[in-house]
């Protein structure tokens, strides 16, 4: 009977997968973003599923990511989104990567060390101020000087957008505008790029014009929403995961009596103590001390005093039958992450990352289990 431990519905991954293919039409490739472990969920398992149902390329954001898929059997391309120093070429082309290219020295020691063709992606910065070629002609420039060094075939060209979960459009907007007129300036230039692509997760959903040839669905596919801002009614979501922990001990505490490190809950009269298997060691954080919840029996309970590394305590004086070894859900169906995002300060995004190595990850298909990950440090 494990302490803490996330439930993975794999069902409800692809059941998203598909409803985001129905959005954007047959047309339209996705390219699955897996990268932090796929957002938490574990990267190899998500893989293996959606290629399964059909995938035929995923992104991650470092090398050492990409290597993990290959490792784990995963032969489709890869693009690497983010930074990749000159030492990890050799390993990018033994395990057959996809770099984006941002900066043109990059460029030209990518040329220098590979005897072999190598398909890369350029990313243009049109907004995000973050990595790419910035500016349209100068951009153009860089891109005309790629084309001219050897073994290097452009396979795709993409950005990213900055504000695209907000109601307001008008810079996402300017930011497609941008992207755009690069690619009229190398059409005039005789250069097309086979792939391109813009659309993130909430650009799926609202801004449609933004879709290209491939789009870049991430947190969507785990069942959340970008924000509160977005279309919701575009995409029936399901949310794939489920953190949940066990109850360790019941005890009664009295008027007076405290809670946890520096007695941040004093007891004004009786009341039921649960101490849960779970703490910020695991990824449940110290900043919902004193104001999360959790479910038990299909009731809330409170979290009481401070959240210690390896436990947390809740009150549990109004739930009956309570007892030792309860299931308690953390967050999942039924108590959305985004709850406790907004009770942190924080996005959903981050929350569903923070999951430890230490919590082993369980994996289903409707009710069958399938699969379980153990990843204790390995």
């Amino acid at each position: 009977m494990m302490p803490v431990w996330c439930e993975i519905r794999l069902d409800y991954l692809i059941d998203n997968y598909n409803e985001i293919k129905k959005c954007v039409g047959e047309q339209v490739e996705l390219m699955p973003i897996i990268k932090a472990d796929a957002y938490g969920h574990g990267a190899i398992e998500c893989a293996k599923t959606l290629v399964q149902n059909g995938a035929k390329r995923f992104a991650v954001a470092r090398v050492d990511e990409g290597i993990q898929l290959r490792n784990a059997g995963i032969r489709c391309p890869i693009l690497i989104l983010g930074y990749i120093s000159n030492d990890e070429i050799r390993e990018l082309l033994e395990w057959d990567l996809t770099p984006t290219v941002y900066h043109i020295d990059f460029a030209r020691e990518l040329s220098k060390q590979t005897a072999k063709t190598v398909k890369i992606h350029i990313k243009l910065d049109t907004g995000m101020g973050r990595l790419g070629f910035r500016g349209i002609k100068e951009s153009v420039k860089s891109i005309e000087d790629i084309y001219t060094m050897d073994n290097l075939v452009v396979e795709g060209i993409y950005s990213h957008f900055a504000t695209s979960d907000e109601k307001d459009k008008s810079y996402s907007l300017s930011q497609m505008e941008s992207f755009e007129e690069v690619l009229k300036l190398l059409t005039k230039r005789r250069i097309d790029i086979p792939t391109k692509h813009l659309s993130n997760s909430a650009a799926i959903m609202d801004l449609p014009t933004s879709q290209y040839n491939i789009v870049r669905p991430g947190i969507i596919l785990y069942g959340m929403y970008p924000s509160e801002e977005v279309n919701k009614e575009k995409i029936s979501l399901k949310p794939v995961k489920s953190f949940k922990t066990r109850i360790a001990n019941l005890k009664k505490i009295y008027s007076g009596d405290s809670v946890s490190y520096g007695r941040k809950y004093i007891a004004e009269d009786e009341r039921l103590i649960a101490t849960l298997s779970v703490g910020y060691a695991d990824g449940y954080s110290r900043l919902l001390s004193n104001k999360g919840e959790v479910l038990i029996r299909g009731q809330r309970a409170k979290i009481v005093g401070r959240i210690c590394m390896d436990q947390c305590m809740v009150d549990v004086t109004h739930i009956s039958q309570v007892k030792v070894n309860d299931e308690v859900l953390l967050y999942g169906p039924g108590l959305p992450i985004e709850e406790l995002a907004e009770k942190m300060g924080t996005i959903n995004y981050e929350v569903s990352c923070m999951i430890s190595p230490r919590v082993p990850k369980l994996y289903y298909w409707k009710k069958d289990f399938i699969n379980m990950d153990k990843n204790l440090y390995s």
